[in-house]
């Protein structure tokens, strides 16, 4: 039995010539779908650091049960054989007919499968569970679980304010806005430390992409904020800071605050802030 995963990835699809902004470019950027198939553990534990799903236990399970299912495992070989489709499929004949998907979300790819002439021919002759209908193509012609269509026990899902076709001038980025963890109801919490621990590396990496917003202030900065106007040797030697460090954050939150709200001149142009 083989899975196939998803991700969402940032893909750069070139530069076009801003007129507006004398040699300046466009950088013209698209999220698009990606998807990987594997057929064993080491390889999905080395796609789920690079961010796509992680193999459920609920797949492992349901693949499991299709294995012990004669009655399901008869039906998907009498359609290959109906349909010509030559078993066993190569990894990578797999990965050379999934890249065609990369304008295809999980959902529209589930909706599609759902109405496959396939499952409405299953469903017609057995009684089916609603979570395995989409599976049943993929089965047939791919020999594969889709793993989007299953319940993951822990999933990290980056959210972006924008999604589809995008523009983003010169070199800045699009990045993830927040980073979501999902955790099924059936998974046990020393699971998610061991799968947190695994995945560290993944996971502070898409932390270090989120914005900081410019209202941001640290415990540090707080405390010598709060110190008010004592001389920066004294705050340093109660907080442990160099008086230069204590100076540069003192200025930090003052620019914090004053870039929250702050009046502008008759020009139209934002004050600069006078430390």
């Amino acid at each position: 039995m083989k899975f196939i995963s998803h991700k969402l990835a940032l893909k750069t699809l070139g530069k076009t010539h801003n007129l507006v902004k004398k040699g300046g470019f466009f950088q013209e950027q698209a999220l698009i779908h990606s998807y990987v198939v594997f057929e064993n553990l080491s390889q999905a534990k080395r796609y789920q650091k690079q961010g796509y799903l992680a193999l459920s236990q609920d797949a492992l399970d349901l693949a499991y049960a299709i294995k012990e299912n004669s009655e399901l495992r008869k039906f998907v070989l009498e359609k290959r054989m109906s349909l010509a489709i030559k078993v066993p499929l190569s990894i990578h004949m797999i990965r050379t007919r999934i890249t065609e998907w990369k304008d295809k979300s999980p959902c529209d790819i589930i909706d599609s499968l759902k109405k496959n002439v396939i499952v409405l021919e299953a469903k017609r002759k057995y009684n089916i569970q609603e979570m395995l209908l989409p599976q049943i193509p993929m089965l047939v012609n791919f020999d594969s679980l889709f793993l989007p269509a299953l319940e993951s026990d822990i999933k990290i899902i980056p959210e972006y304010a924008q999604s589809g076709r995008f523009i983003c001038s010169d070199n800045q980025k699009i990045l993830p806005t927040s980073i979501n963890i999902n955790i099924s109801s059936r998974i046990k919490v020393s699971q998610i430390k061991k799968y947190i621990y695994a995945n560290q590396d993944y996971i502070e990496s898409q932390l270090k992409l989120l914005e900081i917003k410019k209202f941001r202030i640290s415990e540090l900065e707080r405390k010598v904020w709060n110190e008010g106007n004592q001389k920066a040797r004294k705050i340093g030697e109660a907080l442990g800071l160099e008086e230069y460090n204590v100076r540069r954050k003192k200025s930090d939150v003052h620019k914090k605050i004053k870039s929250l709200f702050e009046p502008k001149s008759h020009k139209g142009v934002v004050e600069k802030i006078k430390l």
